[in-house]
């Protein structure tokens, strides 16, 4: 896969864009910046899939997202990343 389209379809299409616009020396250069991690639970979010159907599930799952997506960027943040709960380790 072309490495343009890997950094399209892996990176935040904020960043992507600001890497596939900048110039080979705009891209090398190295930026300390401030960010913060949210982490977020859906309590009982594991019960409702065993009591939903997958598609129905899916639905629930995909508005919290866009939710917690539009709460997120409404306050100029960005996601990077949501990930299923790994419990226990």
């Amino acid at each position: 896969m072309p490495s343009r389209q890997l950094v399209g379809r892996l990176t935040p299409q904020p960043v992507a864009r600001v890497l596939l616009e900048a110039t080979s020396t705009e891209r090398r250069e190295v930026r300390t910046e401030a960010a913060t991690v949210m982490f977020t639970d859906l309590v009982g979010s594991t019960g409702l899939g065993d009591r939903l159907s997958s598609q129905d599930y899916t639905q629930v799952m995909n508005h919290y997202y866009d939710d917690d997506a539009s709460a997120i960027e409404a306050h100029r943040g960005m996601v990077v990343e949501f990930s299923r709960c790994r419990w226990p380790p």
